[in-house]
């Protein structure tokens, strides 16, 4: 039986901020934007009991708790403690599958004890980095992050067979890894709260409503996950777009190419990312689509880099015709911080 392992960094930027300043230990910390259109990027658990969260608009958490401390996100500082992180756990000679600038799934499957060696990664990097990590170990990569999450932070939960059917029955359906906002409203819709509603729908019915998302929901929720752990592991684009009635308001469109801005830099900051092309994405009201790309020489990864790019962008490809439908994306991903020699 395969042992997969999902290691979850806590609170990652907030963690590495503490051991930065040791002084914001215990306090509610968020990082991100300080201005009136920043986001928080990581939320230390003590900010968490106030409801703050990731993705939340910095001007709300602020208005959650009035005494919560800001920390800049620092350029570069997270990448350079994540391969810190990382670079230990792959010196194990395990296959690592990263996720993201902060989780990753292992495979121990060939390891004598799996346990054992979990636990020994979860303490080495503690001692090495003063950075704490949940793991979950289960037999499949789905059980696994579920386990990661169950009791974070230091957390070290394990999954068998024999838990996993009681485990997911009692799951609502907003736990499930994989089942998004949209998802998770069909399924309320359709009278679907838990993992046990989730078992009573047949295959063939999950198809049809979802279709290859549903198939997947129908195994998932039956603890199978065929997924094996990958290392290698390439997103070829990150970015964001939405539908919107039909309009020709160009302080609306600036509004929402700031907003993809932020929302995409805070997705390649998690997967701790730079980019080389920026690409506009518009709708006119006669559905026909419209793209503009450029490639640039050095790497985008900030904010004001990327939103005023996606404008000018924009402003080469706007006539002045209403649109339904407005995107910005970033592709041609490297490693942030890194420059390559040469690209074509």
């Amino acid at each position: 039986m395969d042992r997969i392992l999902h290691v979850d960094m806590d609170a990652f930027f907030a963690s590495v901020e503490t051991v930065i300043d040791p002084s914001l230990r215990g306090k509610p910390l968020a990082v991100g934007g300080n201005d009136s259109s920043g986001i928080v990027t990581t939320a230390s658990y003590e900010a968490r009991k106030y409801g703050i969260h990731s993705a939340m608009p910095m001007f709300m958490a602020k208005s959650l708790c009035p005494h919560l401390i800001v920390v800049p996100t620092r350029k570069g500082v997270y990448g350079k403690k994540s391969r810190e992180v990382f670079g230990y756990l792959k010196g194990y000679g395990y296959p690592v599958e990263m996720v993201s600038i902060d989780e990753a799934y292992i495979d121990l499957t060939r390891s004598g004890d799996a346990v054992a060696v979990a636990k020994s990664m979860q303490k080495g990097v503690y001692e090495r980095t003063s950075l704490t990590m949940s793991c979950g170990l289960s037999y499949n990569k789905f059980l696994a992050k579920i386990a990661s999450d169950y009791d974070k932070p230091r957390g070290f939960t394990v999954i068998g067979p024999r838990e996993a059917q009681d485990l997911l029955k009692t799951l609502a359906i907003r736990d499930i890894h994989g089942i998004g906002k949209k998802t998770e409203e069909k399924l309320l819709q359709l009278g679907v709260r838990t993992g046990n509603d989730l078992l009573q729908l047949e295959r063939s019915f999950l198809e049809e409503e979802f279709g290859k998302l549903g198939i997947e929901l129908y195994e998932r929720i039956r603890g199978i996950d065929r997924r094996p752990v990958k290392t290698e592991r390439k997103r070829k684009s990150i970015g964001s777009e939405e539908t919107f009635h039909e309009t020709r308001e160009r302080a609306f469109f600036e509004r929402q190419l700031r907003n993809f801005a932020e929302e995409t830099v805070f997705h390649m900051e998690r997967r701790a990312v730079a980019a080389y092309t920026v690409t506009v994405k518009m709708k006119t009201c006669d559905f026909h689509i419209h793209t503009k790309s450029r490639t640039f020489s050095d790497p985008i990864e900030d904010v004001e880099s990327l939103y005023d790019i996606g404008v000018t962008l924009f402003s080469e490809l706007y006539r002045g015709e209403k649109l339904r439908l407005l995107g910005l994306s970033v592709s041609g991903l490297v490693e942030a911080g890194a420059k390559q020699l040469c690209f074509l």
